[in-house]
């Protein structure tokens, strides 16, 4: 990770669901070398199982906002 963009286009926001924010907030405030992202039993979350709670809050945001036709 660096602190620099690659270009000057490089910055970019992203909205994310408030949960997904607060996992993220606690992922960037513990300290280098912890570990990260831990379950109910204080155990470590699989990347997969991240990537499948964004994919459900995409769904769950999706069918509750309808695109119109």
């Amino acid at each position: 990770m660096h602190d620099f963009l690659k270009t000057a286009n490089g910055e970019r926001e992203v909205d994310l669901h408030p949960s997904m924010a607060a996992m993220l907030r606690e992922y960037i405030s513990r300290p280098v070398g912890s570990t990260h992202f831990l379950d109910g039993r204080w155990k470590p979350k699989p990347g997969s199982s991240l990537r499948q709670k964004s994919a459900q809050l995409d769904r769950m945001e999706r069918n509750a906002n309808p695109r119109p036709f």
